[in-house]
């Protein structure tokens, strides 16, 4: 099993804690659209991205996004 990383950056702003919290979960790659939307409901966070294996050969990486 692939370990999971979840981050929380503040993002918009010029300071620590200022703006809006994002989360960012990196090895989710096998996780349904549901387990995706249930964490980010669980984060209670105004957004929570992932970052995953890209799945077109130019590009690096698939961000998806999720709101609570």
């Amino acid at each position: 099993m692939r370990s999971l990383r979840f981050l929380q950056l503040d993002v918009f702003c010029e300071r620590p804690g200022g703006g809006n919290p994002l989360g960012v979960v990196i090895g989710a790659d096998g996780w349904s659209s549901g387990r995706m939307q249930a964490f980010a409901a669980w984060t209670q966070l105004v957004e929570t991205t992932y970052i995953l294996p890209a799945t077109d050969p130019r590009a690096d990486y698939r961000l998806r996004i999720f709101t609570p």
